[in-house]
């Protein structure tokens, strides 16, 4: 055994995770089948429970937090195509950051505290009874267990034989993305606009020196995605050269037991994105945080680890996207309302509250306080 726990993957779940249990002493091997920093497909917006979270497990004061990310803002805008819904103010600020520059971050923060790190380490094979894995090097590596935060397209989820489920499949979404000078278009805070897509949204989020554009659905009903982000680019009056980069999300399909045996799942690869916003990095920290308190509570107090961590999911994570899932279809087939009055009027009555919701205050029916 070279390790106590493999974890594969190196973005945030899996930095988190690594990050926690070499901090508590324990043997980490964590590998990546990518080299840092990596280009990585993603808005970066990180919402106020995003930030506390981070300075909370990783000790990083807020400063630090505002060097590494690439835009604050402190408003934002909600549009029903070209339709202005809402511009607002928020008492907690956006953070918007370079996923390549944030991942390599945290990742060196996890050998910092005592992980082992293996970049350009693909995984290939997975034995989960034995709790071993294979990599495209021929390197066969065994552990006391094995942590999944390889991503929505996760081998070791498939080696678990959880992805093959008809939910799993009509849960994904696809997302478009482009990136163009900040000068193109005067955004200078994150924007949602609705209308584009039956079940998803188009948004534009600045960055210091450009705009990151995108467009993402439900697989299932989003009919011609390239048809639809063209109307929105259109709109914006932004004609490309090139065609957007694509890439799949969790979008409601997040596994209740994403545990078996010796092996954990964590993040994307467990699907644990919120199936109305779509907001995976927050969910990504979390979960890495909770595998790595289930693992530490399996060794220390014998809690089976099967129970244990779908048991801390339970109570931290899922009721908050079962939430989001029920709102969504809701939400969505309705959000052409959002620009007419008087439901505008409404909406602007409840911005606070919503706005709550995002940043992590309160849960999406307000029945209590949330805390991170």
């Amino acid at each position: 055994m070279i390790a106590d726990i493999v974890i594969v993957g190196g973005g945030p779940a899996g930095s988190t995770a690594a990050y926690l249990l070499s901090d508590w002493g324990m043997r980490v091997l964590l590998l990546d089948k990518d080299r840092f920093p990596r280009a990585k497909l993603c808005g970066g917006l990180l919402t106020a429970k995003t930030s506390a979270l981070v300075s909370r497990v990783f000790g990083l004061p807020s400063r630090e937090l505002d060097r590494l990310s690439e835009y604050i803002a402190w408003s934002y805008g909600l549009y029903y195509r070209r339709r202005p819904i809402l511009k607002d103010s928020t008492e907690e600020p956006f953070r918007l950051v370079r996923r390549e520059v944030y991942d390599a971050f945290l990742l060196e923060k996890a050998r910092e505290a005592g992980a082992e790190v293996l970049e350009g380490e693909r995984v290939v094979d997975l034995d989960p009874e034995r709790a071993e894995i294979r990599t495209a090097k021929g390197k066969v590596l065994r552990a006391g267990f094995i942590l999944g935060a390889d991503g929505v397209k996760s081998l070791v989820r498939r080696r678990l034989g959880l992805s093959e489920k008809v939910a799993w499949k009509r849960g994904l979404a696809l997302a478009l993305e482009v990136s163009v000078p900040r000068g193109v278009l005067p955004v200078d805070e994150p924007r949602i606009y609705l209308g584009y897509v039956r079940t998803g949204y188009a948004w534009a989020f600045p960055r210091k020196e450009d705009l990151l554009l995108g467009i993402g659905a439900l697989l299932s009903e989003a009919g011609d995605l390239s048809r639809s982000f063209g109307e929105f680019l259109s709109d914006l009056g932004i004609e490309l050269r090139k065609g957007p980069r694509a890439h799949l999300i969790p979008f409601g399909n997040f596994l209740r037991r994403p545990a078996r045996g010796r092996v954990l799942l964590a993040g994307d690869a467990a699907g644990l994105v919120e199936p109305l916003l779509g907001e995976g990095i927050f969910y990504a920290h979390r979960s890495g945080e909770l595998a790595a308190r289930a693992l530490r509570l399996h060794l220390e107090q014998g809690h089976p680890l099967e129970e244990i961590y779908p048991f801390l999911l339970e109570q931290n994570i899922l009721p908050q996207l079962r939430q989001a899932l029920k709102l969504r279809g809701f939400f969505f087939r309705r959000a052409h309302l959002l620009s007419r009055n008087p439901f505008r009027r409404i909406w602007h009555l409840l911005r606070r509250p919503c706005l709550d919701v995002v940043h992590g205050k309160r849960h999406y029916f307000l029945t209590r306080w949330m805390s991170f």
